[in-house]
């Protein structure tokens, strides 16, 4: 078993060396053929790292080295500190590459340790021991004692080559303590799904105990109580649904969650007398309906429609989109408040048809039953329809005014908008008119929906330098993970042109 505790502590490191572990004390060769006529390609990387190399007796560098040898035979050797030296003949042709990996072994030493309690857990160099007596490298190692209910102990010992060191832990029992109280978030729906539609509860203990969670409403009144289960680890976590005793949904409004826990006593004994009480406001909110940031420019909305009411979508996303054309787009959204959203968005075109970026910033007001915002949309190096309308502009900035009609549907609702704007074209002065539309339907984790654009100047509409631009998209927010998915279809249309294209990516949203 002490061998077995030295392989495991030397099995990362080895890995470091290439995709598969070699073992300490033993090389690999890999070959390949090459165009290298009268000579071989020969490379050595060496663990450690500060190993020093030798081919044909003459030292060639310390821990990495790639050269050329003529066809024949050749020693290779490998030497370090506190290390086994190894020595070996290759023989090298012509018209290939070899690729050497050698892994020194280590001269070692002994650690035996006496622990109490003896169940207690042992960490050398942030590796976990079973044995109390094991073999390790030699050299200053860091040594963890701990369990739950005592002090930790750290210490450092000397390994010495061949000579058994000894170290003796007794571990203190921890006072009891309640550390990294955390509820989060601190307002959510109940009818949202997954994590969206819970609040969490995260503390440590440092000793056994129990306690109990208890939930009141505004008025005082006790609404849900929890009992958790018997403190027996450090991290502690407790979920609510926003649901009482029963598993009945809370009207929304504020409510206080507190949590009591106690100790055991000298007699190992859980006395309800004299709790530890901490406690924190959260709230049970009707508009925190979930909905993943949008595509274009990181902005909420559709491609080509600005959402003009922020308030129930996730307060930030980053998300990543490639496209069947070969291009993609990188996009970061920030909600601040409940008024304003900011965007960020970085295109690209590896297939050579340059680049594009835009600045995306929305002020955006809340009605009863029609919401309004003001969008200024400024981007740049456009050229491509899928990554941004009206392509090839160069420069531009956009003031859009996008308005929006929700109707309620059985699960989630329908909604349509429109959103003219003012197009200022930087590179040549032009100042035009545009047109945004867009009809969706959204739930509590997915949007999805159709959306055009179309520039009004006199460049006409409808033609090939100034077509009409189309997106259908979906958006979904997995509920037990912060991760969406993104799917889109998008085209270009006039009388002389039908051009389309369809992209996919992932996010991450919080």
């Amino acid at each position: 078993m002490k061998k077995l505790s030295l392989w495991l502590f030397l099995a990362l490191a080895v890995l470091n060396i290439s995709g598969a572990g070699i073992e300490p004390g033993d090389y690999r060769i890999g070959v390949e053929k090459i165009d290298s006529p009268g000579r071989g390609q020969v490379s050595i990387r060496s663990l450690p790292a500060y190993a020093v190399l030798s081919v044909d007796g003459a030292m060639v560098g310390s821990g990495k080295w790639s050269g050329n040898l003529s066809p024949g035979i050749h020693g290779v050797s490998a030497e370090a500190k506190d290390h086994f030296p190894i020595m070996f003949l290759i023989s090298v042709a012509e018209h290939a590459k070899y690729t050497i990996d050698i892994a020194l072994r280590p001269h070692t030493g002994f650690l035996a340790m006496s622990i109490e309690p003896s169940d207690a857990e042992v960490y050398v160099e942030g590796k976990r021991l079973e044995d109390r007596l094991v073999e390790l490298p030699v050299g200053q190692r860091d040594v963890t004692v701990k369990k739950f209910g005592y002090k930790e102990e750290q210490l450092s010992i000397d390994i010495l080559r061949n000579i058994t060191s000894a170290i003796a832990v007794t571990l203190e029992a921890s006072e009891f303590r309640v550390t990294g109280f955390r509820l989060s978030p601190l307002a959510f729906d109940p009818l949202n799904r997954g994590l969206y539609g819970r609040g969490r509860l995260d503390f440590s203990v440092a000793a056994p105990g129990m306690g109990k969670v208890e939930i009141f409403d505004a008025s005082g009144s006790l609404v849900h109580t929890a009992t958790l289960p018997e403190f027996a680890t450090w991290s502690q976590r407790f979920t609510w649904k926003g649901e009482d005793g029963k598993g009945q949904a809370l009207p929304y409004g504020g409510y206080t969650l507190a949590l009591s826990v106690w100790p055991r006593d000298e007699n190992q004994a859980i006395s309800s007398e004299h709790p530890l009480v901490l406690s924190r406001e959260i709230n049970l909110v009707p508009d925190r309906m979930v909905k993943p940031m949008g595509f274009m420019g990181g902005r909420a909305g559709l491609a080509f429609f600005p959402e003009p009411a922020l308030r129930n979508t996730m307060p930030g996303s980053l998300s990543i989109l490639g496209l069947y054309s070969g291009n993609f787009s990188l996009d970061a959204g920030f909600r601040v408040g409940e008024r304003i959203g900011l965007g960020l968005s970085a295109f690209a075109s590896p297939g050579g048809q340059g680049a594009s970026g835009g600045v995306t910033v929305s002020f955006t007001r809340r009605g009863a039953s029609l919401d309004g915002a003001v969008s200024f949309v400024f981007a740049s190096s456009a050229t491509n329809f899928l990554l941004y309308p009206d392509p090839g502009i160069g420069a531009q900035a956009r003031l859009e005014f996008p308005l929006a009609l929700t109707f309620p549907a059985k699960a989630g609702e329908f909604r349509f908008g429109a959103a003219p704007g003012l197009n200022y074209h930087i590179d040549d002065s032009r100042i035009g008119a545009s047109l945004a539309l867009g009809f969706w339907h959204e739930n509590r984790t997915a949007v999805a929906g159709l959306s055009a654009f179309q520039s009004l100047d006199a460049r006409g509409i409808l033609n090939s330098s100034n077509p009409l631009s189309l997106a259908a998209e979906g958006r979904f927010l997995f509920a037990s993970l912060p991760f969406t998915l993104h799917g889109i279809v998008c085209a270009s249309l006039s009388p002389g042109l039908f051009d389309v294209g369809a992209g996919l990516g992932m996010g991450l949203a919080w």
